[in-house]
């Protein structure tokens, strides 16, 4: 069996060990001391803050490979800022270690990563980071080698930025996160897998 990319490994040796709150606003500190060019984008989150991005950018960075921060205004702390960053894989050819991404009608956008065709390993998933069952994602992504650049082509989304809804929460979700929130249901021109 091939071994796992190590941003997989990361995540699966974080899990049960990271949850909402403080451990949120460190990774994302960590983030903004990894890419100091975007560390105001990154103190923007907070305890409350849907966290599962964070989490797959904090996974892949501390692991070699480059997420950097937002483009056109819009980052790693929301899903759709992932549609095309790496490589697109057709669903049905997810890996583990790809990511992969929900955009809701009905249930909330979320990123995590692929740990088998299955199950998914991620942050912000029951409050922490944990290995859950989820529907067939709606778009997959294959991160860049470390030491690679992701995708230059990097296009500025045709609707607002979608925000993940912290599991377990209730609305309305304050401060700068309650700017980010919609749905997918509002905006058609999100391309579907």
């Amino acid at each position: 069996m091939a071994s796992l990319p190590a941003h997989l490994n990361l995540a699966i040796a974080n899990i049960g060990k990271l949850s909402d709150g403080p451990d949120v606003v460190r990774l994302a500190g960590e983030l903004g001391k990894a890419y100091p060019q975007f560390a105001g984008y990154y103190r923007e989150a907070g305890p409350g803050t849907a966290w599962c991005g964070i989490f797959c950018a904090w996974c892949l960075t501390k692991s070699g490979v480059e997420v950097g921060g937002p483009r056109n205004g819009v980052g790693p702390m929301y899903v759709n800022w992932w549609l095309n960053y790496g490589t697109e894989v057709p669903v049905h050819q997810r890996q583990p270690g790809d990511l992969a991404l929900w955009l809701g009608n009905p249930s909330p956008h979320h990123i995590a990563m692929v740990g088998d065709q299955e199950d998914y390993i991620g942050g912000n998933q029951a409050d922490t980071v944990c290995r859950r069952h989820f529907r067939t994602p709606d778009a997959v992504r294959r991160p860049p080698a470390p030491g690679k650049k992701p995708t230059a082509g990097w296009k500025t989304p045709s609707c607002r930025p979608i925000r993940c809804r912290p599991s377990g929460s209730s609305w309305p979700i304050r401060g700068p996160a309650a700017i980010w929130n919609s749905t997918v249901a509002n905006c058609s021109r999100i391309r579907r897998r």
